[in-house]
């Protein structure tokens, strides 16, 4: 999963707004890494929706850029694409955490730590998970563009 993120010079700063993730922007300083805080900051604002138990928005396509920007590719870690799909999955199916819990047949609190963004996650477990949401997962290796 990845984002994409207009990113703007403006004097010696640099915005970065992210087009599918509203109200997550930031902005670099000169001589700051542009990747490292648009990372930093998507991460934060991903967490921050798992944490509220908020449905993640998913990213589209990437967006055109236009005169004195530049669209910026931003990486989602696996862990975290893997709970942010979960919490959205579980939103837009009109289940609170208890309801998939009980059809995981497990405590609420331990489907909780599946939405956790610091829990670790074992591969049977998101199975039954995606199995309560009656969902599948679709995976796809791919090289890493750098």
């Amino acid at each position: 999963m990845q984002y994409h993120a207009i990113v703007r010079a403006e004097g010696k700063v640099k915005t970065v707004e992210f087009v599918d993730a509203p109200g997550c922007q930031t902005f670099a300083g000169a001589g700051e890494s542009v990747e490292a805080v648009a990372q930093e900051a998507l991460e934060g604002w991903i967490e921050a929706h798992l944490v509220a138990g908020r449905a993640v928005p998913m990213p589209k396509r990437a967006p055109r850029s236009r005169a004195g920007q530049r669209v910026l590719r931003v990486r989602v870690p696996l862990k975290l694409a893997v709970r942010a799909a979960l919490v959205t999955r579980r939103v837009v199916m009109g289940y609170s955490q208890a309801q998939v819990a009980q059809r995981m047949n497990v405590t609420r609190q331990a489907y909780q730590q599946l939405e956790s963004p610091d829990a670790n996650l074992r591969i049977e477990t998101l199975a039954r998970a995606l199995e309560a949401l009656d969902a599948e997962a679709v995976f796809s290796l791919e090289t890493a563009v750098a």
